[in-house]
């Protein structure tokens, strides 16, 4: 949430939370800011970003999923940049699947994933994405 600063030296209350003189307030409301024009706005809302992690695989290379996954990752988007490539999972040539660059696959289970790997085709992109909560 925003934060603001009382540039007043006379605290000013809104829905009861007090903007003392010169202290950075966070604040989880909004207020018509024309009707208080002693409070300037320090910080504004954060942007929130859900992809932890991106990096673009050539040809033949690999991502070691586990060094870059954290708790928060959901979802593991992976993208082909040019028409299709061919992917192997963990290692294991069974596990191979075609990408094509207007479907992008998205894969759930993160813990079941070790390594990524572009086989074959073009160049692909690996997206590690955290889930949003709702509240």
């Amino acid at each position: 949430m925003p934060t603001y600063r009382n540039n007043s030296r006379n605290p000013v209350v809104i829905n009861n939370t007090t903007f003392k003189f010169n202290i950075p307030t966070e604040i989880n409301f909004y207020f018509k800011e024309d009707d208080y024009p002693m409070l300037v706005k320090t910080s504004d809302d954060p942007i929130y970003n859900p992809v932890v992690f991106s990096q673009k695989l050539a040809v033949g290379a690999e991502l070691d999923v586990v060094a870059n996954i954290t708790n928060e990752v959901s979802t593991i988007r992976i993208v082909a940049i040019t028409n299709t490539s061919s992917i192997i999972f963990n290692g294991l040539a069974e596990s191979e699947i075609f990408i094509a660059k207007e479907s992008p696959l998205e894969l759930k289970n993160t813990n079941y994933y070790k390594t990524i790997k572009n086989n074959s085709g073009g160049e692909i992109s690996i997206e590690l994405w955290k889930g949003v909560n709702w509240f």
